[in-house]
């Protein structure tokens, strides 16, 4: 499998080499890449702008609230007229855990505007995508370690275990390979929404282009930082979730996108 959309490479993994994806699912996978750049985007330019009025907070905050009430004009459709110090307050304040008061505020939102430039210019030029049915040893022995827990525990687990296990060939969304690539499960295209694959695919560069790691996962309950987790300004995934926050403000769109 081989071919192009908008501008991104996308093969199949050398260990699937039959791998191919349907038509729609090509589709789906453009759209995601098109998200993808729109809400880094949208991100960079509102915390941009939010870094640029913080300073006349202190001098003339009835100014900065008019000066950062209007968003920024830019060509497209379903502009929403949003507050962006609210939007970028409420994104980080989620997904980094940051707090106003702190004093390392400023510097810890520069920190993650000036990842997110590094990752908006990763991804908006040539960089490729590879399908396949993601081996991931590190997660592999998890789920295996997991499936061989719940058939010990006693009966009502069988069909747990049989879920960690197919898990293992189905389960990882993505991981960061060599150069620009980037790897996506072929499960996560078949079954996310485009949105949700946006995410995977800012998640996944971000680590290529930003030289993030994974602290935690949303689904861990990195959302308002519930698992108490620390250095949150170089996760992964609090870049790809707070950004699409931001761009669902932005824009208007509904969470389920």
């Amino acid at each position: 499998m081989l071919f192009r959309v908008h501008g991104v490479t996308v093969t199949n993994w050398d260990k699937d080499p039959l791998l191919d994806l349907r038509h729609g699912d090509r589709s789906k996978l453009g759209l995601g890449v098109v998200y993808a750049r729109e809400i880094v985007s949208d991100a960079v330019d509102l915390i941009g702008d939010y870094l640029a009025w913080r300073p006349l907070e202190s001098v003339d905050a009835d100014s900065a609230n008019r000066a950062l009430h209007f968003p920024r004009l830019f060509p497209g459709k379903n502009v929403a007229p949003i507050n962006h110090a609210v939007t970028v307050m409420e994104a980080l304040g989620r997904y980094f855990d940051l707090d106003h008061s702190s004093p390392t505020f400023e510097q810890d939102v520069r920190t993650i505007w000036q990842k997110l430039r590094l990752l908006r210019a990763g991804i908006g030029g040539a960089f490729e995508i590879v399908v396949g049915h993601l081996l991931l040893p590190g997660e592999a022995m998890r789920a295996a370690r997991d499936s061989a827990t719940a058939l010990l525990t006693g009966a009502g687990h069988a069909r747990l275990a049989c879920d960690h296990l197919r898990w293992i060939r189905t389960g990882a969304a993505g991981s960061a390979g060599p150069r620009a690539r980037i790897h996506i499960g072929k499960h996560a295209i078949q079954t996310f929404t485009a949105g949700d694959l946006a995410v995977n695919i800012l998640h996944e560069a971000s680590h290529r282009f930003a030289s993030t790691i994974d602290v935690a996962y949303r689904w861990e309950g990195l959302r308002n930082d519930t698992g108490g987790f620390t250095g949150l300004t170089n996760d992964a995934d609090s870049y790809a979730w707070a950004s699409r926050r931001i761009w669902q403000a932005r824009r208007g769109h509904p969470a389920q996108i």
